[in-house]
């Protein structure tokens, strides 16, 4: 099984990231708990409806499509995003 820093994967570790290295998006997760994956995803999609700034660098430094980057929305682990939240 491949992870990345200890997450599940690069999309999941970058969520996490953006969401505690922002003090208001932080405050207002913490405010926001108890999550669900359901309510985990739904929070991340409304703070990064187009996944985060850095979703839209493709592995090759090129600039991915909107739709691309939501797309990477799509692999985050939304149980390990929820766990995370829920400890803080």
């Amino acid at each position: 099984m491949t992870t990345y820093q200890g997450w599940k994967n690069y999309e999941t570790w970058n969520i996490s990231l953006w969401i505690s290295n922002d003090y208001g998006i932080y405050t207002a997760m913490r405010a926001a708990r108890p999550f669900t994956p359901q309510t985990a995803e739904t929070f991340c999609r409304e703070v990064f409806p187009h996944g985060t700034p850095d979703m839209a660098i493709g592995q090759h430094g090129e600039t991915l499509s909107q739709t691309a980057a939501r797309e990477c929305l799509n692999l985050v682990d939304w149980q390990e995003i929820a766990d995370d939240f829920n400890a803080e």
